[in-house]
């Protein structure tokens, strides 16, 4: 079996595969998190660095796939992965327990997540809007649903290393986000620090620039709802005290 991420799809293959007793390899670009890379090895699978930036990384891990003849599990560009995440929304309609909600915001990298959440929250729950959440210097995914194919976006560094990449083309994930989506909303680097602050300094809660994202993207969507409730998705807490005290750092005084 073989996974290629720049992180926590990684860390999911790998804690599957220790639990079922089986062996595999999961690619991971060149400048991946060291946490998340040292979690996944922690699982004793193989872990290979290659490519430079994720989209990069899925090819060549096809590549692997064909050469070994094994199994791949894409991070997004598949059904049954985007099946799992959908649980998640059947979790949020369930807490939920028939309480008024105006939105969902989720972060948004290949767009697997937001594909299982929003088909699960649209059955359930049709008038909630679904937002999708990207960082300003990469994304990909709302680049391509503007075109309405998918695009190589320019990308640029980003603390959000588990939403950065661009999309495989013929994407799964590109119909489902266009028909899914309701709205997008891009963040820049400091309202993701920004983010990550707040929910440390008014929550306690450790999170990671991808999750910061969906916070910073809540955030903005808030204050136009009329008042509703919204539901923002915290989607991982892989994070390196570097990384940390660095955002810290550079968010904005408030």
């Amino acid at each position: 079996m073989v996974a290629a991420s720049s992180g926590n799809h990684g860390l999911g293959v790998a804690y599957a595969l220790s639990a079922a007793g089986g062996t595999g390899i999961v690619c991971v670009p060149e400048h991946a998190s060291p946490v998340k890379v040292a979690a996944i090895r922690r699982y004793g699978v193989d872990v290979r660095v290659m490519g430079h930036e994720p989209a990069e990384t899925e090819r060549l891990a096809r590549l692997v796939v064909a050469d070994a003849d094994m199994s791949y599990i894409s991070p997004y560009n598949d059904l049954d992965v985007i099946a799992g995440q959908g649980t998640v929304g059947e979790e949020i309609v369930a807490q939920l327990g028939g309480r008024a909600v105006g939105a969902v915001v989720v972060a948004v990298g290949g767009g697997g997540l937001i594909s299982g959440i929003g088909a699960t929250i649209k059955s359930a729950l049709p008038g909630v809007r679904v937002i999708g959440a990207s960082p300003a210097n990469d994304a990909a995914m709302a680049a391509s649903v503007r075109a309405g194919q998918v695009v190589q976006a320019g990308a640029l560094p980003t603390i959000s290393d588990g939403t950065a990449g661009g999309v495989e083309e013929g994407s799964i994930t590109l119909p489902l986000c266009t028909e899914l989506v309701d709205t997008w909303v891009l963040v820049t680097e400091p309202e993701i620090c920004s983010a990550l602050r707040f929910m440390i300094d008014t929550e306690h809660q450790l999170i990671e620039g991808a999750a910061a994202v969906a916070i910073a993207a809540g955030l903005k969507a808030g204050r136009h709802c009329g008042g509703q409730a919204i539901v923002i998705v915290s989607c991982g807490a892989n994070i390196s005290s570097t990384a940390l005290a660095q955002a810290i750092a550079a968010a904005p005084a408030s």
